[in-house]
């Protein structure tokens, strides 16, 4: 299992970010044109496998995201899934535990 530095930006106060993995050209034009598609942006996630955008699109009442894969390994990929998958659960539990 991979573990990846993640960087994390939410829009809600004002915050300053620091990228770890430096950003190819290619990659800042790309991040550009999703932001464009957006009315308004939550949140930017920025790891090893990939960079996320979540916000909001048009009229929309519901959160979408949008993604650019900075790796074309899809074994990388499917790792990185599998431990958020892992991750979630795990945080899960652990709310359903304190919720009893």
């Amino acid at each position: 299992m991979h573990l990846f530095s993640c960087v994390s930006l939410s829009f809600r106060y004002t915050t300053f970010m620091t990228v770890k993995n430096q950003l190819t050209q290619q990659e800042i034009l790309s991040l550009a044109q999703i932001l464009i598609g957006f009315t308004s942006v939550d949140e930017i996630i920025i790891d090893d496998i990939e960079i996320r955008v979540r916000g909001r699109k048009g009229d929309s009442t519901g959160t979408c995201g949008e993604a650019i894969y900075r790796t074309k390994d899809t074994s990388l990929i499917l790792d990185d899934c599998i431990a958020k998958c892992i991750a979630g659960e795990k945080a899960l539990k652990k709310m359903q535990e304190k919720a009893k």
